[in-house]
């Protein structure tokens, strides 16, 4: 079971490999394939791990994107309700907060189209 456990832990590390390589340190596809095969991995499998990478990364972005979205309109709803709610208040903060979390995840979901 140690082997089928150090075998998986070797290839998280290489996922994680090439998630910082595309993610965190912006290469391009061609760049991060070089710098796996420079570490030892084959062109074929290097190739499959990017193509998982990509393809998460980029699940990941729509849904942060629907979330920020999502809790844009919870905050614009919550202080709309508030201020309408004769508190004596107005709650500009919750409202343009949302606003600003409506734009990012817009912008969001455009970057990841």
């Amino acid at each position: 079971m140690s082997a089928n456990t150090s075998e998986k832990e070797a290839v998280q590390k290489i996922y994680d490999l090439a998630g910082d390589l595309i993610n965190n340190q912006g290469l391009s596809r061609e760049d991060a394939l070089a710098e796996l095969q420079r570490q030892g991995i084959d062109e074929e499998s290097a190739s499959i791990v990017i193509n998982n990478v990509q393809k998460t990364g980029s699940g990941t972005q729509a849904f942060n994107a629907y979330k920020s979205f999502a809790f844009g309109l919870l905050w614009i709803a919550i202080g709309v309700i508030l201020t309408l709610s004769n508190i004596g208040a107005i709650f500009y903060g919750a409202i343009v907060y949302g606003a600003i979390l409506i734009i990012k995840g817009i912008v969001l979901l455009a970057a990841n189209k």
